[in-house]
């Protein structure tokens, strides 16, 4: 079995429309683009839907789950090179001969699930949980999960994204366990045993550390 590594991004669900215009700004366009229902608003963002498909790609703000298959831009490094796969956006961001400048490059398909009711997951911390909404960012198998471990471009994009939207905690799911890289607003370094707390009870374990 492959390795099928993920990164965890908690938002406020005040926030949900924001973030997902947010990575809407840094994906390749998808056709038909999928319509998201809000009280105030219909959001149009071109990400692909997963299945199951209905005749329109229309899911509710408040559906439990938001399924899509995304190619978000990231800027090229050696991790995303060593990949293969990533695809310049645009033949006019090359600079002349002898000078070096960093492509940015579409990369795809990275699976996201956005996570409005998390009960399911951790029922017994649903309290932390439930103005929470969760970004999980997944991969199509091993090659492209290690691309995610060594890549420091996606996760400078990650980290942008939760500086911009008030991220409350993001963590990088390794399956054996989960490196916490942003918390409280600020970039971090720390490791839990289980990817599945909140963060009030990650941030609680590891200011015991």
């Amino acid at each position: 079995m492959g390795l099928d590594y993920t990164y965890m991004l908690y938002f406020k669900q005040e926030q949900l429309s924001d973030v997902l215009q947010g990575l809407a700004k840094i994906s390749e366009p998808c056709h038909p683009p999928t319509q998201i229902h809000f009280p105030d608003q219909v959001l149009t963002i071109p990400l692909g839907k997963l299945p199951p498909y209905s005749e329109e790609n229309i899911y509710q703000f408040n559906d439990p789950e938001l399924k899509f298959d995304t190619v978000l831009i990231f800027d090229e490094d050696e991790a995303i090179l060593d990949w293969g796969h990533g695809q310049i956006v645009d033949d006019s961001f090359r600079g002349p001969p002898g000078m070096e400048y960093i492509y940015p490059v579409s990369v795809g398909y990275i699976y996201l699930y956005v996570y409005n009711d998390l009960s399911s997951y951790s029922p017994e911390i649903i309290l932390d949980l439930k103005d929470l909404v969760l970004f999980e960012f997944g991969t199509t198998g091993t090659r492209m999960s290690t691309m995610f471990l060594y890549s420091t471009s996606i996760r400078k994009k990650f980290i942008e994204l939760l500086r911009k939207y008030n991220g409350v905690c993001g963590i990088f799911n390794n399956e054996e366990e989960g490196e916490v890289f942003w918390l409280d607003r600020k970039e971090i370094s720390g490791v839990i045993d289980d990817v599945w707390l909140s963060p009030e009870e990650i941030a609680r374990k590891l200011s015991k550390i």
